[in-house]
């Protein structure tokens, strides 16, 4: 089985947009008994997390073991680094994305504002960079990456 983190911006206000795009790509490759994505917000009542996201039904430190094990334990990570208009930063994402690079696991980067991408640091955890979930999905990484 190949697993896929879907890393990206978790909050309140967004809710909608944070789910929207990890149930898009969940939906396209549902036939593929192959792959499992594990999806950050599954088990979660999305509407007790707070505005801001920082809170939820789940203790923080009980949020960042999980999401951890669920990256360390993932062949390929797929990041959103959109924050859906919001100014809060990518705090949790940025985690995620140095605990793959640290286990040397691949990242699919789309969407955000460019001082994400560009930053030198961000730069170096990406392995792959596209402006959006549908470039994405066409070029067929996921393909690539998961084949044996």
């Amino acid at each position: 089985m190949f697993k896929i983190y879907l890393a990206g911006y978790i909050s309140g206000n967004a809710i909608e947009e944070c789910l929207k795009w990890r149930n898009h790509l969940t939906d396209i490759y549902r036939k593929n008994k192959d792959i499992k994505f594990i999806n950050p917000l599954a088990g979660h009542d999305t509407k007790s997390i707070s505005d801001q996201g920082l809170t939820s039904d789940i203790p923080n430190k009980g949020i960042i073991y999980k999401d951890y094990i669920s990256v360390s334990n993932s062949d390929l990570i797929i990041v959103n680094l959109d924050t859906f208009g919001e100014d809060r930063p990518l705090i949790g994402t940025i985690a995620e994305l140095a605990w793959a690079w640290e286990k040397k696991i691949p990242v699919i980067a789309f969407g955000g504002r460019s001082y994400y991408y560009k930053h030198p640091f961000i730069d170096e955890f990406i392995t792959v960079y596209e402006d959006n979930l549908e470039n994405l999905i066409y070029n067929k990484y996921i393909e690539y990456f998961s084949t044996k």
